[in-house]
């Protein structure tokens, strides 16, 4: 923004969803699946100035990964894990790499996400018969 100058970050034919940026906007967190049938889906992070790509997990081919977003001091990527027609488990993994780790259980379709800026907190849509929208608190205090 400061120059006026555009400049491509990422290209691919690879289909990513739901672009989110980190608290200190040196990374993207991203979903994404190849077109094809039967491919899984895959939580990335790129780092914004060089465009290295890290797979942070790869979910089984019967399971989405939706709603990706930062947890507050941008160390953790938060995502749900959804097998179609069960309920939505929120997950998270180190943003560096490592193992991710299941946190809860929310209920049906998850389609966004945030963290509360305290990191203590967080806020999702969820998909049901009526709009609803819910919050966690105290998820993170062990």
């Amino acid at each position: 923004l400061e120059t006026g100058a555009e400049r491509q970050i990422y290209r691919s034919t690879l289909n990513p969803q739901e672009l989110v940026l980190s608290p200190d906007g040196t990374h993207f967190a991203f979903s994404h699946r190849n077109p094809g049938a039967g491919t899984p889906y895959v939580l990335m992070s790129m780092d914004e100035a060089s465009g290295e790509m890290k797979e942070l997990d790869r979910a089984a081919e019967s399971v989405q990964i939706q709603a990706p977003a930062w947890s507050a001091d941008g160390k953790r990527v938060l995502y749900v894990k959804r097998v179609e027609g069960r309920s939505a488990d929120l997950w998270w993994v180190p943003a560096a790499g490592g193992a991710p780790e299941r946190l809860a259980s929310l209920g049906g379709s998850i389609f966004t996400m945030a963290m509360h800026p305290k990191g203590n907190k967080i806020a999702f849509t969820q998909k049901s018969t009526t709009s609803e929208l819910w919050a966690l608190e105290n998820l993170f205090s062990k």
